[in-house]
Formats: structure tokens, C-alpha cells, sequence
């Protein structure tokens, strides 16, 4: 059950933090499905001196594909109680680091670890490719 039930994406980042058992989560939306394996281990790799590490594709951050640190949870906490439910609004609170799209590339050249499913016509697409 959510901790802040009914605050959409940005409150189940903060129930999956409150329930992990490690210091950092990979966070990916269930309508991802194409996940590339070697990016989030390369992302892992970036944790240093970071509270977030996030994607950046078409000039936007992809929060929903991203990994965070349970140092994370004050600021998303603060968030919600303040009724935000924007995922990226917390990120001027804490340290993130962005992966660039040409980065991402070299781990899914094709960046389908970015493609949702949020319409039939994307499922539709998302079973062609997974033919």
C-alpha cells in the first residue's frame, strides 16, 4: 500500500524507497517494457557523489527509468505533502545526475528503455517489436 495513497508516480517512488531494502532502487514504469539491461548497470556506476541518477532524452529527464537513493525521500516527502505529484519538481532539491541521450545510445541504440505504452497504438508497436 502507497504511503501517500492517490500522489500518482512520485508517491510510489517514495513507497518503493520506504520499502527497499538497499540504499539505492532502479526505478522503471510498468508500462516500459523494453528495459535494456546494460544501461542500469552503467547508471549504477554513476551513483557517486549523487542522490539520483536520471536520463535526460530529448531534452528531458526520464524519472520513471531512473535510480535513486533513499536520500531522496525528505525532498519527495516534501513534495507531497505540499500536493506536487510533478516527479522531476524535487530534483533542484537533492543531486542528480543526468545521463545524456548519446550515452544512453551506446547502451540501447535504439532507446527503446524510453518506450511506454500509453495508448493501443504504442501496444500495438510495442508487440511488433517484441516479434
Amino acid at each position: 500500500m502507497d504511503v501517500f495513497p492517490g500522489c500518482g508516480s512520485l508517491g510510489g517512488i517514495y513507497t518503493g524507497l520506504d520499502a527497499a531494502e538497499t540504499e539505492w532502487a532502479l526505478v522503471i514504469a510498468c508500462d516500459m517494457p523494453f528495459r535494456s539491461a546494460p544501461l542500469p548497470g552503467y547508471m549504477a556506476g554513476l551513483r557517486d557523489g549523487a542522490d539520483a541518477v536520471v536520463p535526460e532524452i530529448a531534452g528531458r529527464p526520464e524519472p520513471t527509468h531512473a535510480l535513486y537513493s533513499h536520500r531522496c525521500r525528505p525532498a519527495i516527502a516534501e513534495r507531497l505533502w505540499a500536493g506536487e505529484r510533478k516527479i522531476s519538481g524535487f530534483f533542484d532539491d537533492v543531486a542528480v545526475r543526468y545521463v545524456a541521450k548519446g550515452v544512453a545510445r551506446r547502451f540501447d541504440p535504439e532507446l527503446l528503455s524510453f518506450y511506454s505504452i500509453s495508448r493501443p497504438d504504442d501496444l500495438a508497436r510495442a508487440l511488433e517489436l517484441a516479434r
